[in-house]
């Protein structure tokens, strides 16, 4: 049996998190994705300030929203297993492996966005990253 862990992540970082804007219009609506606990007379939160066009000016003048992108990813989590050679070796095989392997599996992080791992203004409205999961067969003769 074998088995291999892969975690990444990155520590002590500032970043923009374009997804937290206010000022969203037209097509651009589509790619905001986050639920925001708006300011409304019957909601007077301090999270955001209203849902209105422009709302987020203040003096003329629009702020940028920063976050702290520190994450942990497990980026790659492989298992494996060699049969025994008296198994196999009847059928001819010199090596017979058997593996199973999770990619992606999960990320923590306090990051509001899709994915603390992408830094500008599109890479965060596209895809974020997928979970894969391959399994196989790996022969020797």
């Amino acid at each position: 049996f074998m088995l291999t862990i892969f975690i990444h992540g990155v520590h002590g970082a500032t970043s923009r998190n374009f997804l937290m804007n206010d000022n969203v219009q037209g097509a651009e609506v589509r790619n905001n994705t986050l639920q925001k606990n708006w300011w409304t007379p019957d909601n007077p939160t301090n999270d955001w300030v209203m849902n209105r066009e422009m709302a987020h000016m203040m003096g003329g003048f629009s702020g940028n929203i920063y976050e702290n992108p520190d994450f942990i990813r497990i980026r790659d989590v492989s298992f494996s297993y060699d049969l025994p050679q008296s198994l196999i070796g009847r059928a001819g095989f010199n090596r017979l492996r058997v593996y199973m392997t999770g990619r992606n599996l999960a990320t923590i992080t306090k990051w509001t966005g899709m994915d603390p791992d992408l830094y500008d203004q599109n890479s965060q409205r596209a895809i974020p990253m997928q979970k894969e999961y391959v399994f196989g067969l790996s022969m020797g003769f």
